[in-house]
């Protein structure tokens, strides 16, 4: 709960009647506002606060319908010093709402609600309309606070439906203080002497957002980087060349086969389509390595850039000022550790640690969130946790990312944008840029099989790895073969890396090398078990690591933990964070698993088969491998 969350509920009374009750607060010493409809005239009206109960309230003035204000008046305690709201005219369409108030079902002592803005009505009387919360009987005349300005917008008047989340309206504040414009004196001189709620505001308002967006600009702006593994021994580009891995990537929008028959299906370049249907939110599909996560590197970049060009147009900026640089936050799933708020903190807290104070809705206020790996969710909770947070946020822009729709769902997000493969002029555009002096060779070797190998910008890449790794420069002859290729070069390369580096007369590796891919897959088939049998993971603690590394070396010499440091130093693991570590990229856990499953064929039936590892979609990419290695004679009819 924000600290303006809690002093809202300390401004917060239950008032009592013969008839029933709802809710009020205190908007300046002694008064308390309601509606009209909440004290039907009746008196005496005990008011409760803290669970403390008084018996001197009375109605001072009351108006019903349209306006169902009414303002009372209560003896205060010489000892009692309740904070009073601070009131503002302000509400727009997209404002995240709260309130707090006495509802009739669930905890009699009070409970909080939040919600989305609709906006204000045109009617002479106007009303405010949210959504995406349920508003109960007794909850009328709750203060309604608004938290992109962190003050009170208007008063809780109806619910659209007291049964669902379809939210209520609330007298706008401007009508409270045209009907009762004493208030206006009132509040000015109690906020001017108690500053509990003012300073609360002033410190919301003038978050310095600079140092994240300066932070980001700074570590995504080589982001075509994080389409190579980039520790692998390879090709690096200097630091003038041109971005060569800007592939122009097109995605299309995803139709439903009803939907296909009314609507064409649109095109665009990925940031443009994820920038168009962000607000509305957009799901990003495509396979492994398709350039999905760099998409989402590289908007952020952009709207970091952009809103800092926006902040120093707008260098008045000030605590009286309710614009703010809209703030982009790249959250990614397979970080996830049980609460989607502590994620999507330590994601802002990565490039700036001192905003893991700044309340989560203060951060939301203009927010741009890019959920990356729907897919990598750990457990059905997470994905749950992560559905409602959608909904309850649907005024908020964001865009998430997914390999397959049919691993973790799509959240019931109707917009889609499916990632497309690229095109045989953009794969041959960047052989040659990158393998310059070879690439008219790798072409005519590749022949028809281009398409098929280069599907994506990382298989692209590797494919250019393996070929100038290769002896005589020959390719493997399926895509199997290309990850086998290309770890085989890894591992030599690194083995090559430790003769130097004891030539030099630096520490060498800690275990032997033999143990590495033996360790790779059992660590890659751990991994692809999850809290649940459809459930995987792309991330593992050190801890579970070396348990598992035990397992399969129970009389090694080399500690486990030895081997596991050498993997992480010299292969195709890294650390996550200082407790988890995870591979450099999920193709490569599954070509891992592929080896695994390969090991593990001969001893499997095919019931054990089809029943552990066809039935499960989470398999999917690791078997295609795995029948691309197996060779002719053992391929499988299923």
């Amino acid at each position: 709960m924000s600290q303006l969350e809690h002093l809202l509920q300390q401004c917060t009374v239950k008032l009592t009647h013969r008839q029933g009750w709802g809710t009020g607060f205190f908007v300046a010493p002694g008064w308390i506002l309601t509606c009209a409809h909440v004290v039907q005239a009746a008196e005496p009206i005990q008011v409760q606060w803290h669970q403390e109960n008084w018996l001197q309230a009375i109605v001072e003035r009351s108006l019903s319908h349209p306006y169902d204000l009414a303002l009372l008046r209560v003896a205060l305690p010489t000892h009692i010093n309740p904070p009073c709201v601070y009131l503002d005219e302000e509400a727009q369409s997209r404002d995240p709402l709260y309130l707090f108030g006495y509802p009739d079902e669930g905890d009699r002592n009070g409970e909080p609600r939040t919600f989305n803005c609709d906006g204000i009505t045109g009617s002479a009387i106007a009303s405010i309309l949210f959504n995406l919360g349920q508003v109960r009987p007794g909850m009328s005349g709750s203060p309604l606070l608004n938290q992109r300005t962190g003050k009170v917008c208007g008063i809780v008047k109806f619910t659209r439906d007291r049964s669902s989340d379809l939210g209520g309206g609330a007298v706008p504040t401007r009508v409270v203080l045209e009907q009762f414009p004493q208030l206006r004196e009132l509040q000015r001189e109690f906020h001017g002497g108690d500053r509990r709620w003012s300073d609360l505001v002033v410190k919301q308002s003038v978050i310095d957002f600079q140092p994240y967006l300066n932070a980001i600009a700074a570590t995504y702006e080589k982001w075509w980087q994080l389409y190579t593994l980039t520790d692998a021994e390879g090709k690096q580009q200097s630091k003038d060349a041109p971005p060569i891995f800007d592939f122009g990537l097109i995605v299309q929008t995803v139709k439903e086969e009803r939907q296909q028959q009314e609507e064409k299906v649109e095109r665009f370049s990925v940031l443009e389509g994820i920038c168009k249907y962000a607000d509305q939110h957009v799901l990003l599909v495509g396979r492994p390595g398709s350039g999905k996560s760099t998409a989402l590197a590289r908007l952020l970049l952009e709207e970091a850039t952009t809103q800092k060009l926006e902040f120093f147009k707008n260098s008045n900026f000030s605590p009286h000022t309710s614009s703010q640089p809209r703030l982009p936050i790249l959250v990614e799933l397979r970080d996830w550790q049980g609460s989607l708020s502590n994620l999507i903190h330590n994601a802002v807290a990565r490039h700036d640690p001192t905003l893991k104070a700044v309340p989560l809705d203060t951060l939301l206020n203009s927010a741009l969130i890019l959920f990356d790996g729907v897919n990598e969710l750990p457990s059905e909770e997470a994905r749950s946790q992560l559905s409602v947070f959608r909904r309850n946020h649907l005024k908020l822009p964001m865009v998430f990312t997914t390999r397959d729709l049919s691993l973790g769902g799509d959240l019931g997000i109707e917009q889609k944008l499916e990632m497309q493969p690229l095109k045989p002029e953009q794969m041959q555009a960047f052989i040659r840029a990158y393998l310059p002096e070879q690439s008219e060779a790798m072409l005519r070797q590749l022949g028809d099989r281009l398409r098929e190998f280069g599907q994506t910008p990382l298989l692209l890449w590797m494919l250019c790895e393996v070929f100038q790794q290769t002896p005589n420069d020959q390719l493997p002859s399926n895509l199997a073969g290309v990850f086998q290729a290309f770890t085989t070069a890894y591992e030599n390369s690194s083995v090559r890396k430790h003769e130097v580096a004891a030539l030099k007369g630096n520490v060498r590796p800690l275990s032997d090398r033999r143990l590495w891919k033996q360790a790779l897959k059992a660590l890659a088939v751990a991994m692809m078990q999850g809290e649940t049998p459809v459930d995987f993971r792309v991330v593992m603690g050190r801890d579970e690591a070396e348990r598992e590394l035990t397992k399969i070396f129970p009389t090694e010499q080399f500690p486990v933990r030895d081997i596991l440091d050498d993997l992480l130093k010299y292969h195709l693991l890294q650390n996550r964070s200082t407790n988890q570590i995870e591979f450099r990229h999920q193709l490569i856990q599954d070509y891992y698993a592929a080896e695994y499953l390969l090991q593990l064929l001969p001893s499997l039936s095919d019931e054990q088969l089809k029943r552990d590892y066809l039935n499960y979609l989470k398999w999917t990419e690791a078997i295609a491998l795995m029948l691309s290695l197996v060779g002719e004679k053992f391929r499988l009819y299923k």
